[in-house]
């Protein structure tokens, strides 16, 4: 049998869109925020100069317009952002955070404000 290829999955984003990014660009995403950090200015991954560019040649073709070109540039910047810093927390933990309360029964701050 012929080696299949791994199935990424991808997860739904506060902009509804579907995404994916692996560790290896999260990492290159952090890294280069580093160096924007120390040179005041915002400095491009490879894989966002290679997005931009798609994005840039559909506009230029008259497949998008240059506001819906904006549009899905700023959407997967956020996308790409949340997901390089968001915490890790899954399942019943973010649950908890958003109800207020503790993560796991019996332990931590209960939520005691007006709901």
């Amino acid at each position: 049998m012929a080696n299949k290829p791994k199935k990424i999955k991808l997860k739904p984003t506060e902009s509804g869109s579907q995404f994916y990014q692996s560790d290896k660009q999260r990492q290159a995403r952090r890294d280069q925020s580093k160096k924007s950090a120390t040179t005041g200015r915002y400095i491009e991954t490879d894989l966002e100069k290679t997005i931009n560019k798609a994005i840039e040649e559909r506009m230029l073709e008259g497949k998008i317009t240059p506001k819906k070109a904006g549009k899905f540039s700023a959407q997967y910047f956020i996308d790409m952002m949340d997901d390089t810093y968001s915490n890790k927390a899954k399942g019943g933990a973010v649950r908890a955070m958003k109800l207020g309360g503790a993560v796991m029964k019996g332990r931590g701050p209960k939520f005691k404000g007006q709901s």
